[in-house]
């Protein structure tokens, strides 16, 4: 990817980091197969991604790193067991990567997404169905229930805020951890 992406775009100033998430599970329901693919899945790959395309955003002395995580980061989710694991460790990566980069202009931040109308979402959702025998919709809607905005977050309202801290304007945001949850996690911090 990486010899396919600097072929295709020279260098890459800007990295999303948004990769799928590992199956939903408690600990009695996970394999240490299912284990090790979040492991590499979600940890590794993105330690790999940084290694090879940092050196080009510090030679440019230009950059933007965004993680797309969960707010599992800040609350745990119930029957998400290696969201839960993984997705603090990746948070944990990016604040030192911020405390790293920030002298060569590259910026580093985290979003916390809630659920996203995808189909990562309506996997999610359709596992519900499967554990519980509750009609899909009846699950849709107790999810946005769960949130003060009583709604799911659109893929476009999600990228506006990605295209935001990918431009010159977000230039003094870094380490930064945003939730855009529609106010899903009552934590103060």
């Amino acid at each position: 990817m990486y010899k396919k992406a600097s072929r295709n775009f020279g260098s890459i100033d800007i990295l999303v980091h948004n990769q799928g998430g590992p199956p939903p599970g408690e600990l009695k329901d996970i394999s240490i197969e299912d284990l090790d693919n979040a492991y590499s899945n979600l940890l590794r790959s993105v330690f790999l991604l940084n290694k090879l395309f940092i050196p080009d955003m510090i030679n440019n002395s230009w950059g933007r790193i965004i993680n797309v995580l969960s707010v599992s980061v800040k609350q745990p989710l119930p029957n998400m067991l290696l969201s839960n694991m993984f997705r603090p460790a990746l948070q944990g990566m990016a604040k030192s990567l911020a405390n790293e980069l920030g002298i060569y202009g590259i910026t580093v931040n985290s979003l916390l997404p809630a659920n996203v109308l995808s189909s990562r979402t309506n996997s999610l959702i359709a596992a519900q169905v499967e554990k519980s025998g509750l009609p899909f919709e009846e699950i849709m809607l107790e999810i946005s229930n769960g949130v003060p905005m009583k709604k799911m977050i659109k893929p476009n309202e999600f990228g506006a805020l990605v295209a935001f801290l990918s431009s010159d304007k977000a230039s003094f945001i870094t380490g930064t951890t945003i939730p855009i949850d529609g106010g899903m996690v009552r934590s103060l911090t």
